[in-house]
């Protein structure tokens, strides 16, 4: 069972959470201390907001505004004297009534910490009292917004005034991140600003969490417009950006900015070249017989013509192909009349698609072509 003055200590360091998060516009750090339950209530607004997910929307949506306009209040913490406030000849309105006067005030407990609020406007400095109620498990179950004319306080702490952006925990600012990214549309730059704001506080690269966090949430403007910030194959030779989701349009286009997949990824193609080097990556024994097959019905060889060609000399006058070249590029040789076909996985991956087009097969590509070498990968799946 904890002591009121222990109680009181736990009020302070959320009080002067609240006052840092009202001062700065940024509620983050507020939202691990609601309880699921808590409730927000204003005595001008006819309606709570109730449940923790509410409470969030409404911060989130108040210190966007406060940034906005610039227009954050000085906050201060103050302690309540005595333990009722009577307000003589106020106008009240009994069970929705016309207006009468009458004294009324509000009991509250002496001695407990709440916050002021104060904003000037037009030369005019309203004020608000902020009372928080914990619960069992000492988090804030209710937040209240009040006349501060029901009370009799004095100051305690503050006021709490912020310069620059606050410093938030690693879990905070990816949380914000999703956040923004989940709301954003076409516009990022919120979002921009917070990466700048925060790059500093966060212990590793923050834009690269944030373009991951887009790549995974399907956000193809966001990736689109920052993809050439980043160096795409990072993955010794390859994109790790592209492992970050199984949506074919946003690896389209990370692709379309350079990216390119681990060669082993094309070791279930048919037939996979690695650009550089003109390395084949992957020739299907299958697939080899199948070009074979079908090089002789478009040359219109038998194997026997190939036999003769192959002894006598290297071209066939009629196909005006050079069989022995092309047979070597296919990986197909002949011993004593016997076919064997050879492993094509190496180099001569140019020569093996040229063919394969002759023959008529597209082969993708997938890769950077905006450079004088292209790096990337011909395949056909």
């Amino acid at each position: 069972m904890r002591t009121d003055s222990q109680k009181n200590e736990i009020l302070k360091g959320y009080l002067e959470t609240l006052c840092k998060c009202y001062s700065s516009g940024r509620f983050e750090n507020l939202f691990p201390l609601l309880a699921d339950d808590c409730v927000f209530e204003s005595q001008w607004v006819l309606t709570p907001n109730t449940g923790k997910a509410a409470v969030v929307d409404y911060f989130i949506g108040k210190g966007a505004t406060l940034r906005k306009n610039n227009c954050c209040p000085t906050c201060t913490i103050v302690e309540f004297v005595g333990s009722l406030n009577t307000i003589k000849n106020a106008e009240v309105h009994l069970n929705g009534g016309e207006a009468q006067r009458a004294s009324f005030g509000l009991l509250y407990p002496e001695g407990k910490l709440a916050m002021l609020m104060c904003q000037t406007l037009n030369d005019v400095t309203n004020g608000v009292i902020v009372d928080l109620q914990l619960d069992e498990n000492d988090c804030i179950s209710r937040i209240d917004l009040c006349m501060p004319e029901l009370f009799n306080f004095k100051h305690f702490a503050g006021p709490f005034e912020i310069e620059g952006e606050e410093d938030l925990d690693d879990q905070t600012i990816e949380a914000e991140i999703k956040r923004m990214l989940d709301e954003a549309e076409d516009d990022f730059s919120e979002l921009d600003d917070f990466i700048s704001s925060y790059e500093d506080s966060y212990s590793g690269d923050i834009a690269d969490f944030a373009f991951r966090a887009a790549i995974q949430s399907g956000k193809t403007e966001y990736v689109d417009e920052h993809a050439d910030d980043f160096d795409l194959n990072d993955g010794d030779g390859y994109s790790t950006y592209l492992y970050e989701t199984d949506d074919e349009e946003m690896q389209e286009i990370l692709m379309n900015h350079g990216a390119f997949k681990s060669w082993d990824d094309y070791e279930d193609c048919r037939f996979a070249m690695e650009t550089v080097n003109g390395e084949i990556l992957a020739f299907d024994s299958d697939f080899q017989q199948e070009v074979f097959k079908k090089y002789k019905e478009t040359y219109e060889l038998s194997d026997e013509r190939i036999a003769e060609i192959i002894s006598d000399g290297i071209y066939d006058d009629a196909s005006g192909r050079d069989v022995e070249d092309d047979l070597a590029t296919m990986g197909v040789s002949i011993n004593d009349d016997e076919l064997s076909f050879e492993d094509k996985c190496g180099d001569g991956g140019y020569e093996l698609m040229e063919l394969l087009e002759d023959l008529g097969w597209d082969c993708s590509f997938e890769g950077d072509s905006w450079k004088l070498e292209t790096i990337g990968v011909y395949f056909i799946k």
